[in-house]
């Protein structure tokens, strides 16, 4: 049981689980796949990618973390739960069984999907680590942790679709996953500046256009709430209304808790995936 733990503990999958539903769902709803057994599948496929791209994260950055006590406490092979060396043979066999469902969905979705693992990997790999490069951090990070997620649920679709629905949802999941990476560069810079990472926000002080930042996830979740409300049929439409009264409700109650940083609301993943399975009703 306690082996198990470690491994979830490693997987980080909370973090993470309802940013990769509603991604692959919101591909979903705009290509409207009739086969239920490739969304599952393409579903699966992008859960595992994610979670080998967190697992390779918290390996390298084991030593890192070391310096920052939370961190160290929550990464397992900081606190020296997990030896290093199986901490690399689970994340291997969880990229391999991302890459065996990516690749029961055709050539161009396996590459695609083995495109997304290998980029999750450079990113944190320390002979690599795009993460500490100046840009490429969160250009790369739009990429594996958010647009491909976005395409391989639209590949999977025998629907031919319209240029302009791909574009702009994909540009929105992309600039919202980059500035997830900037926000947590942020959140890290100091430690990041100890351990030596040169990344954008260590190049350029971002912490002066958080707020910014903020501002535009905030009117990029708006013009995708308007865009599934649009789309939806009126069961849909209610559930949407109804979750977002919901979580607006508990969040308020919750205020002074998470009105430092709404991105940290501790309900998110939760949210997200709300909002991904009610886009899912409304394809069934």
């Amino acid at each position: 049981m306690r082996k198990i733990k470690l491994v979830t503990e490693l997987t980080r999958w909370r973090d993470y689980y309802g940013m990769v539903l509603i991604i692959t769902f919101i591909g979903i709803f705009v290509a409207q796949p009739q086969d239920l057994i490739k969304i599952i599948i393409v579903t699966f496929a992008n859960l595992t990618s994610c979670a080998f791209a967190f697992m390779i994260n918290d390996i390298e950055d084991a030593d890192d973390d070391t310096l920052d006590l939370s961190k160290k406490r929550r990464n397992p092979v900081s606190s020296g739960k997990l030896k290093r060396e199986n901490a690399y043979l689970l994340s291997v066999i969880t990229a391999l069984i991302s890459i065996i469902f990516y690749s029961f969905l055709g050539m161009k979705i396996a590459i695609l999907g083995i495109t997304g693992i290998i980029l999750g990997f450079a990113y944190s790999y320390k002979k690599i680590r795009l993460k500490s490069k100046p840009f490429a951090d969160f250009i790369s990070h739009g990429i594996f942790l958010g647009l491909i997620f976005f395409i391989t649920a639209i590949l999977i679709s025998e629907n031919t679709i319209d240029w302009y629905l791909i574009i702009f949802p994909g540009m929105g999941i992309f600039t919202l996953s980059a500035i997830s990476d900037i926000n947590n560069e942020i959140r890290d810079y100091h430690v990041d500046r100890i351990a030596g990472l040169k990344n954008t926000a260590n190049m350029i002080n971002l912490l002066k256009l958080k707020r910014i930042f903020y501002v535009i996830s905030s009117v990029l979740g708006v013009l995708f709430y308007y865009y599934f409300i649009v789309k939806s049929s009126n069961l849909t439409k209610i559930l949407l209304i109804g979750i977002i009264e919901i979580f607006g409700i508990v969040y308020a109650l919750n205020w002074n808790k998470f009105k430092t940083n709404y991105f940290k609301y501790s309900y998110k993943q939760l949210f997200l995936a709300s909002i991904g399975f009610t886009l899912l009703l409304n394809r069934i």
